[in-house]
């Protein structure tokens, strides 16, 4: 990109000349938009707005009203009073991570069938991910060709790859798979130093970072982001001694947005396509899986953390270290359908781990209706 924009100098395209600017220089930084995957993790809302139901209506009421797939009991954690944690808390993590458009779509559907099924004899593969209308578009058809590279689809800009496409040897597209990624910490802090907030016997020091933003008519603003061992605090509540620290699996090396695209978009094949998988790490995705040998499959892809003791259901005390993720669940611990029985594969961000499937994925999915629909036109 720098090249080119050294290279071509004046002789920009007419959009620039219109809008009177010109392109400035990319840094690496600017090519690793983790937002892009935070922006469809929703865990952290829904934290909130459990523990605020169980605090003002009970667990038996909450359980009724706000359901987990499958279903679970709430435990909340003894150590930690759930009273004034309401929307307050999230408000600054939604106006970070909920972006204002024309039209919001936030639901997605995939299938792909195997040649028994087409006129052809050969797979077919439908990915439909539904993405808000906003300018810059959040999906741009692009084309790559280079030594090992022939691969045609889309992406978004600023993001490498291609996320969605295919290549000479196979194809894919995906829906949103709601993987727990996220937990929200409320620590206690210091009541005679606020930059200070208890783990276990200690008392630990927030990292500190000052940064100043531009504002356009005004002067720069300079703005303190404070993180605990959990990371960013999103809410602070001083009057009793308490801030909120949001967990994010993206905060994990390799998983810029997307970033697993480099791999996808040179398989030619099944097994190609699982190893893919095991670079695939931000956002979490059902990857349908189709190729011209007539191979056609599904994996959830994504960083799942494991949580030995809880389910992520309600926020928890950061201090007494009883919270903590143990690493991440590999691909193999993942469901995954391989050339199934009959002929098909489809998601519609429904819960679609198998009733065998021994492992926790996420308790909170879309209603299934898109999919019943689509299950049923494929069953037929």
């Amino acid at each position: 990109m720098n090249a080119f924009i050294t290279q071509a100098g004046d002789r920009l395209p007419i959009e620039f000349e219109l809008l009177d600017f010109k392109p400035g220089e990319w840094k690496p930084e600017h090519c690793v938009l983790r937002i892009a995957g935070l922006m469809m993790t929703r865990n952290a809302q829904r934290e909130v707005a459990r523990a605020e139901m169980v605090a003002r209506l009970g667990i038996e009421i909450t359980e009724k009203y706000l359901p987990t797939d499958p279903v679970v009991t709430l435990a909340p954690d003894p150590d930690l009073n759930l009273d004034g944690l309401d929307a307050r808390v999230i408000a600054t993590y939604r106006g970070a991570t909920e972006i204002p458009s024309l039209l919001s779509q936030d639901a997605s559907n995939n299938w792909a069938i195997d040649g028994t099924l087409s006129e052809t004899g050969k797979p077919l593969l439908a990915s439909d991910p539904h993405r808000s209308v906003i300018l810059p578009s959040l999906r741009y058809f692009v084309h790559l060709v280079g030594p090992g590279w022939n691969v045609i689809g889309s992406g978004e800009p600023a993001l490498p790859g291609v996320a969605l496409g295919h290549n000479e040897h196979a194809g894919w597209g995906f829906t949103i798979v709601q993987h727990d990624q996220v937990d929200l910490y409320i620590e206690q802090v210091n009541p005679e130093n606020p930059h200070k907030y208890r783990y276990k016997d200690n008392w630990l020091d927030m990292e500190i970072e000052t940064q100043t933003i531009n504002v356009k008519g005004q002067e720069p603003v300079e703005v303190e982001l404070k993180y605990t061992r959990h990371g960013p605090i999103i809410w602070e509540d001083l009057a009793n001694n308490r801030v909120a620290a949001v967990k994010w699996a993206g905060e994990e090396p390799g998983t810029a947005g997307y970033l697993g695209s480099l791999a996808t978009d040179r398989i030619k094949n099944w097994d190609d396509f699982v190893e893919a998988m095991t670079r695939w790490k931000i956002p979490a995705e059902n990857i349908v899986y189709g190729d011209v040998e007539g191979d056609i499959g599904w994996i959830p892809a994504g960083i799942v953390p494991i949580r030995p003791d809880w389910k992520g259901l309600l926020p928890v005390p950061g201090h007494t270290g009883k919270h903590e993720w143990s690493g991440f669940r590999t691909v193999d611990q993942l469901p995954q359908i391989h050339n199934p029985a009959q002929h098909y594969v489809a998601t519609s961000n429904h819960n679609i781990k198998p009733k065998d499937h021994s492992y926790d994925m996420g308790f909170d999915w879309s209603e299934p209706y898109r999919f019943n629909r689509v299950n049923e036109v494929l069953s037929q």
